[in-house]
């Protein structure tokens, strides 16, 4: 026997006045509600829950909520019958249960749809992957939902204590409440599905077991594309490094001391290393990420093809790029540090105070300081300045800075497009951005920071003061406004005034006559979020504002429909800090034009973690 629940169907009349869901199957006689009712092996190969008699489905209609309905088998053949919504599955006790997932009827997949089913033990980045593909694919335009079912369990259970025996493999209410979740978390993916604009469903989870992946393939194949994601790492510093993050963030781990969360999720994992099976069925499609960001990082592929999984594919090589090569790197860095030591022997480092001189001393750490030693003159002077802040002592983590360009002069006039130069009040902004950036970077540590502009004359006259490397970006380009480039918005309304209605009404999907959209401009700038997301230092963007948008609107997960309103003002420098579970934090610094580099003397120092301290700027709350 086994018994597992089917999800809600749509039903629809057919030309004979039967009715068709998303699985069907002809049931035979009239039969009371409430009560079983069965047909032949063969009525059931032909779909689940068909009715051939009008009057039948009439009768149940009233009665019968379909995510009560449960399939089990009998002797004579398939019965359907009605039960408890949640109490009839029992992963627990059905190994040798579930159904023969090639056996079950295919009525044809919807292959616009697909699901993601995350797999590997906890602490491994899966919930930072989830946010990162569901703002990734969001920002391509597919829509994409992340159900995680811890969330489901904490809602769950309330404020009821779920340390390491909770997850213990023979606590049978810990089991039971974490199946009631995730047949929650599955209602609610699969009804976002159903919907008119779910796409992708990502289901965040352990999934640890070939049991339990096997009970989710009987739930979506023959209705939806899926695949399994499985992040494995074996590497204990990376390890650690992830424990502590997530005890600082977790609601499981809320207001308690660090050391002691860290070692109840240590015991929590080692409940389910033992029952963990890794994912070896090459029968199944996959992506396997192994040791993502360590050195020894490699992915292994299997079955994935189509243009989202491809999609998907190329951007998780770009966020999980490996660190190295593995044994021969190993063997470059030995080999290095014996040429180093090679050069100690005969080492003598400066000591004659006639000598004019600047010492960087360990600049990459929290001890760093320069001494410097009769330097005078302006260009060793602003050499001095420079290497104070690229030599700023103590690591941080990554940030980002989005900003407009300073004001131009078809800003003045409220005109599209262009190649102008930045006005007097562009200027101001221009010379007072390299204090404001540097304000915000940590007083005690070393950054490494590039800047990155638009072709265009005024994001590079905006950053020609920082004293950062630069990188021109034709992708960072303003968007082409075709045959409106230096028209006013009004002038557009009283000349062109179908194209002025046509973007009121769509603006995300308008595209200027010979121009472009806003959904042309997030295709032109996917290049530079890949590159973004490659890359291990800060990095400065100045650009314009439906550029900024497209890019912000992808690192803080908002819908495409709300990007081209997005409120990106002149004059700001937007701080994005990276997040253990994969999304931003948002700061803003809005910068006064006719005020003094004074203005940034009082800003609080970011703290240790990369989060202002009680900032006095605007702050926003990460958009998940």
């Amino acid at each position: 026997m086994w018994d597992f629940f089917t999800r809600p169907v749509r039903t629809r009349s057919t030309e004979d006045g039967s009715t068709q869901g998303s699985r069907s199957s002809t049931v035979q006689g009239e039969t009371p509600p409430g009560t079983a009712f069965s047909g032949s092996p063969s009525s059931f190969n032909q779909g689940f829950l068909r009715a051939s008699q009008n009057k039948l489905f009439h009768l149940l209609a009233p009665t019968v909520n379909f995510k009560d309905v449960t399939l089990t088998p009998s002797v004579s053949g398939m019965q359907v019958k009605l039960s408890g919504r949640k109490t009839s599955l029992d992963l627990q006790n059905s190994k040798d249960n579930l159904p023969d997932i090639t056996q079950l009827p295919r009525l044809g997949v919807q292959k616009n749809k697909l699901v993601i089913i995350m797999v590997g033990l906890p602490g491994r980045g899966k919930t930072f992957l989830c946010n990162k593909l569901k703002r990734y694919l969001n920002w391509l335009g597919h829509n994409t939902q992340h159900f995680n079912v811890g969330n489901y369990r904490r809602k769950n259970k309330g404020n009821e204590e779920q340390d390491a025996s909770f997850f213990d493999q023979k606590n049978e209410a810990g089991a039971r409440a974490r199946q009631e979740a995730l047949l929650l978390a599955l209602d609610d993916l699969m009804e976002w599905l159903k919907s008119g604009v779910g796409q992708v469903a990502i289901l965040d989870g352990t999934n640890s077991t070939n049991e339990r992946r096997n009970f989710l393939r009987s739930q979506f194949h023959g209705r939806w594309q899926y695949l399994f994601i499985e992040s494995i790492c074996s590497d204990e510093e990376v390890l650690n490094s992830n424990y502590r993050a997530k005890m600082r963030y977790s609601p499981d781990y809320k207001g308690m001391d660090e050391e002691k969360a860290v070692m109840d999720f240590r015991k929590r994992i080692s409940n389910y290393e033992e029952v963990y099976e890794p994912i070896t069925d090459r029968n199944l499609h996959y992506i396997k990420l192994i040791d993502m960001i360590t050195g020894r990082a490699h992915l292994d592929i299997n079955r994935i093809s189509g243009y989202i999984p491809g999609k998907m594919v190329f951007y998780l090589m770009q966020v999980c790029k490996a660190g190295g090569t593995g044994e021969s790197c190993g063997k470059a860095v030995m080999d290095f540090r014996k040429r180093i030591s090679n050069y100690e022997e005969v080492y003598e480092p400066i000591t004659d105070r006639n000598l004019h001189y600047i010492k960087l001393i360990d600049m990459i750490t929290g001890r760093a300081h320069l001494d410097i030693n009769r330097i005078s003159g302006y260009i060793p002077g602003k050499m001095v300045f420079y290497l104070m802040q690229v030599c700023k002592a103590g690591g941080t983590a990554r940030k980002l800075w989005l900003t407009r360009h300073g004001q131009s002069e078809f800003n003045m006039g409220d005109r599209l497009g262009g190649d102008s130069s930045i006005s007097a009040a562009g200027d101001r902004y221009a010379s007072l951005l390299p204090a404001a950036l540097l304000s915000r970077l940590p007083p005690d540590g070393v950054i490494s920071l590039s800047v990155w502009t638009s072709t265009l004359k005024r994001t590079i006259e905006t950053a020609r003061k920082l004293p950062f490397p630069k990188l021109q970006w034709k992708a960072l380009d303003e968007i082409n406004a075709g045959t409106c480039d230096g028209m006013t918005y009004s002038e557009i309304a009283k000349t062109m005034p179908e194209e002025f209605a046509a973007r009121k009404k769509d603006k995300l999907r308008y595209r200027y006559p010979a121009g472009e959209s806003y959904m042309d401009v997030i295709q032109r700038t996917e290049p530079v979020i890949t590159e973004m997301e490659r890359e291990r230092e800060s990095v400065l963007i100045v650009a314009h504002q439906a550029v900024l948008r497209a890019l912000y609107g992808y690192f803080q997960g908002i819908p495409l429909d709300q990007v081209p309103s997005l409120e990106i003002p002149l004059h700001t420098l937007i701080e994005l800090t990276p997040m253990p579970d994969g999304t931003m934090h948002e700061a803003r610094l809005s910068v006064d034009v006719d005020a003094s580099e004074a203005q940034f003397m009082h800003q609080p120092p970011p703290h240790a973690d990369g989060l202002p301290l009680q900032p006095s700027y605007t702050t926003s709350q990460t958009v998940a």
